[in-house]
């Protein structure tokens, strides 16, 4: 799965393999912008569990649900 967020955070991608082909889902917010989950420095990249994609997609969460 890989997830995109545009530069100013009111658009988020994500793209995933599922039966048959590749899926896209897109989701814009009007007023709020998505938080960024925390950047992992052993991998050099985003990591986010299931249950915090699940937050992060709602679009308006508080900081400190995305941290750690």
């Amino acid at each position: 799965m890989f997830i995109f967020l545009s530069k100013d955070r009111r658009n988020i991608k994500i793209l995933h393999h599922d039966t048959g082909g590749y899926v896209l889902y897109w989701k814009k917010l009007d007023k709020d912008r998505f938080l960024l989950p925390v950047f992992c420095k052993a991998s050099h990249r985003y990591e986010i569990g299931w249950e915090k994609l699940v937050v992060l997609l709602q679009g308006t969460v508080r900081k400190e649900l995305l941290v750690g």
